[in-house]
């Protein structure tokens, strides 16, 4: 039996999409479901992007949106919300069906910031390709 994977990314404090998504995943009886990161920014519906984040128990990780809300000095942050946006790894580092899957949400390895580096079989970046 095949794992069947959900991927989404940029939910950017939107929940309704979320929900459509999250509900075509379920009834597409997916196993795992993964948010590569950008849950802050542009929305106003970040606290119940969250929650729906967390009862579909997605697997989630940090986008540079969701890096900006934390730095930012606004005092109308939901503690839960920024304590999950804290929570988050920044890659998502996984073995299914012994098969490697690694998410990012932008510069593997590093960074979230600098824009998509590729790399070769050994992890080392390629400097001079195409950015």
């Amino acid at each position: 039996m095949s794992t069947k994977i959900g991927l989404i990314g940029d939910v950017h404090a939107t929940a309704a999409p979320l929900k459509d998504a999250l509900s075509i995943f379920q009834q597409e009886n997916i196993d795992i479901i993964i948010c590569v990161g950008d849950i802050a920014g542009y929305g106003e519906a970040l606290s119940h992007t969250v929650d729906l984040l967390i009862k579909s128990k997605c697997q989630t990780i940090l986008g540079n949106h969701d890096i900006w809300f934390l730095d930012s000095p606004a005092a109308e942050k939901e503690k839960r919300v920024e304590t999950f946006l804290k929570k988050l790894p920044s890659v998502l580092d996984l073995k299914i069906e012994g098969k490697h899957l690694y998410a990012v949400h932008a510069s593997p390895p590093d960074s979230n910031m600098e824009g998509i580096k590729l790399l070769d079989v050994n992890g080392n970046i390629l400097h001079n390709e195409i950015k």
